[in-house]
């Protein structure tokens, strides 16, 4: 029996002012192992999960693969996840399984689809490209698509940047975090907007990551989704107080992103101090490095 076994990483995206055009591959990682079956059965962390196949992103990404490349569908497929990635809370879960289901897919076929038209399937079930990018590839992406063009860049990321997840136990659903988003921004704030996305995106393709200041600068889906987050502010301040370079909502959220030039004592610092603190709600902190790699056949 042909197995595939793939291992795709987290991704943060946005990263301040870059909505839905920036994003950063990270070290966790959903691994996912995928074989043709005489009927579908899906665990997840060794648990057979009831009625696997339904709303099951990496076997909905499968299958599309199957029917892009006009190949039978089979009658069920093998399927074992082990995910570390949070779901829900802004670090690419739903990203890492439509990356794995697709890759994953394509290998069984013998790869008769490229990258690009895998990335383009991708957004098609995720509605944008920036974490689907990073979770591809590897670094730090800049992507877009207009109908059916998509262009990205990438970049890899220094080895002496840290970054630390902010976990509040606290789901947030993409729908609900873009619902609160403005309709409109005047002239001024979109050119901030425009000005912290390209400095945020320099800071990474240059390593002056000084520059990474300007990632505050977001009038779009800072101050519309930070209310949301139980402690939110509280999080983004005592990043900033211990040492960050910035701190930033991860993708839709709950979680926060703090940026360390180095694996510097205020990492330990901040750990220790967000245990301590008064929070609404319990907070999981992630010590975390960029992934350059990328999705990776195991």
């Amino acid at each position: 029996m042909n197995e595939v076994k793939i291992r795709v990483p987290a991704t943060s995206a946005n990263l301040g002012p870059g909505f839905d055009a920036l994003g950063l591959a990270v070290s966790l990682y959903h691994t996912i192992t995928l074989s043709e079956a005489e009927k579908t059965s899906v665990y997840v962390h060794r648990r057979l999960m009831p009625d696997g196949e339904r709303n099951n992103l990496i076997l909905k990404a499968a299958r599309m693969v199957y029917d892009r490349a006009g190949a039978p569908q089979p009658a069920g497929f093998s399927l074992i996840q082990e995910s570390f990635i949070p779901s829900a809370r802004g670090l690419g879960s739903s990203a890492a399984c439509v990356a794995g289901g697709l890759l994953a897919a394509n290998r069984l076929l013998g790869d008769p689809l490229s990258a690009e038209e895998l990335l383009k399937m991708g957004v098609q079930l995720e509605g944008h490209p920036d974490n689907l990018v990073p979770a591809f590839f590897g670094g730090f992406c800049v992507s877009g698509m207009e109908e059916d063009r998509l262009l990205y860049a990438r970049c890899e990321v220094k080895r002496k940047l840290r970054f630390v997840a902010l976990v509040p136990d606290f789901r947030m659903r993409t729908s609900e975090s873009r619902a609160a988003l403005p309709e409109s921004l005047d002239r001024q704030k979109i050119a901030t907007q425009i000005a912290a996305s390209s400095l945020v995106t320099s800071a990474f393709f240059s390593g002056r990551y000084e520059l990474l200041a300007a990632a505050k600068w977001d009038h779009l889906c800072t101050p519309a989704r930070l209310n949301l987050i139980p402690g939110g502010k509280e999080l983004v301040r005592l990043a900033e107080e211990n040492g960050a370079l910035t701190a930033v909502i991860s993708g839709a959220g709950s979680s926060v992103l703090a940026v360390f030039d180095s694996p510097s004592p205020e990492i330990d610092r901040l750990v220790s101090t967000v245990k301590q603190a008064d929070l609404p709600v319990p907070v999981r902190c992630l010590r975390l490095k960029a992934d350059n790699r990328g999705a990776r056949f195991l």
